[in-house]
């Protein structure tokens, strides 16, 4: 009888359509990410301890920041007030006006599919809730706000304030409620870039596995040609002529501030002295331009702080992510734990 391998997970099944479900899971991708980085692989036992462990520690560290509550725009000194906070009456209320306001824009938007014969699928009712937690953080506070002060003759000629400023600097009354925060888009398409890297990658094994039962078959060797050199060097074309995502960093600009540099090694070297930057593990480093323009897309597409990630607040300009790591002294990669996976596509270990 036939048996179905994963190379990465070194497991064994019964039939394809397990090894097909097997290569959607996290632990499979878990496992090509640390094989990237030269890393033995897990067990499934022990990818759900960590699993386990950094729920755990994500549980300890929301208890001691889930001080601010978004409906309600209320900022609470210890965890306790904002628990009471959470089951107060007028808490309640403007909770459920927020996910009736959202459950209209949903049913809008299911009307519209209908409308252009797309039609409605069942919905996830956990994936609905998700999204109606996050369209309630992005949606406007209903609690009484402080009236703005009407701009001085002096403020109206100060820089930045006519409408050469841009969309990026609009305050939080200027902008559009249903826009997602640009961190959020990032992790997002993130996510579709590696689960498809995912799927092209299994794909891989699964041709890797049929060259394989050629070979046992008929003894030959001219199977595996110039296919994954082909592969490679159309990769690297589709990159080097691929325009970069519009606000993105340039590699020779400071990722902190706006000083630009005539090199890449210039860049970095001002980033070095100025900023305190510096690249953990820099003697396996085989990719410093793809890092440097990875990290310009991170901050100037994503507005995403290198050392906060997902946690901590929303940025929505460039400038005020840039702010934030040079006030907090977060002009540096946080690579604890399996957070250095993120950057193992710019390393070689070997």
């Amino acid at each position: 009888m036939a048996t179905y391998t994963c190379i990465t997970c070194r497991v064994a099944f019964l039939d394809a359509e397990l090894q097909r479900a097997h290569y959607k899971t996290d632990w499979h991708r878990y496992n090509l990410r640390r094989k990237v980085a030269s890393m033995a692989p897990v067990t499934a036992e022990g990818f759900q301890e960590r699993v386990r462990a950094q729920r755990a520690v994500a549980e300890e560290e929301s208890k001691g920041t889930a001080t601010y509550c978004t409906v309600c725009s209320k900022k609470f000194a210890t965890f306790n007030a904002y628990e009471n906070h959470l089951k107060s009456r007028r808490h309640v209320e403007l909770e459920k006006k927020a996910v009736r306001a959202v459950s209209r824009q949903v049913e809008m938007l299911n009307e519209k599919n209908l409308e252009k014969g797309l039609g409605v699928d069942g919905v996830d009712k956990d994936a609905m809730n998700a999204a109606i937690q996050q369209a309630i953080k992005a949606q406007p506070s209903t609690s009484p706000k402080k009236v703005p002060s009407v701009p001085t003759e002096e403020s109206r000629r100060a820089p930045g304030a006519g409408a050469g400023a841009g969309a990026s600097r609009r305050g939080p009354q200027e902008r559009d409620p249903t826009e997602k925060p640009p961190r959020l888009q990032w992790f997002e398409q993130r996510a579709k870039k590696l689960a498809k890297q995912q799927w092209e990658e299994s794909e891989e094994e699964d041709e890797e596995e049929e060259v394989e039962d050629w070979e046992d078959i008929d003894s030959d060797d001219g199977l595996e040609c110039e296919n994954p050199g082909v592969e490679d060097q159309d990769a690297e074309d589709a990159e080097a002529g691929e325009s970069p995502p519009q606000g993105a960093i340039p590699i020779t600009d400071c990722l902190f501030c706006s000083h630009h540099s005539s090199s890449l090694v210039k860049n970095v070297a001002h980033m070095t002295k100025i900023h305190s930057f510096f690249i953990p593990d820099i003697e396996y480093l085989s990719d410093l331009k793809g890092l440097i323009k990875y990290l310009g897309e991170k901050i100037g597409v994503g507005k995403v702080c290198l050392w906060c990630n997902e946690k901590g607040k929303s940025f929505y300009s460039t400038e005020a992510v840039q702010a934030h790591m040079n006030d907090k002294s977060h002009c540096k990669l946080f690579t604890d734990g399996d957070a250095a996976l993120e950057f193992a596509d710019f390393y070689d270990f070997r």
